[in-house]
């Protein structure tokens, strides 16, 4: 299957990256984490557009 089976949604914090990091091989490998970012205050939209590493 090229697609993955199941796209959690998971918050970047410790616990999910260990939880993630200890299911099954073939479980994460059918498993796409969407890693939820906890917001960025003081940072503008126009600094984060022109952030290095920036995909358009």
């Amino acid at each position: 299957m090229s697609e993955p089976f199941y796209v959690p949604v998971l918050p970047v914090r410790q616990y999910a990256r260990t939880a993630y990091a200890h299911l099954r091989p073939d479980v994460q490998a059918a498993t796409a984490p969407l890693w939820n970012l906890p917001p960025s205050p003081g940072v503008t939209l126009e600094a984060l557009r022109n952030a290095p590493g920036r995909r358009n």
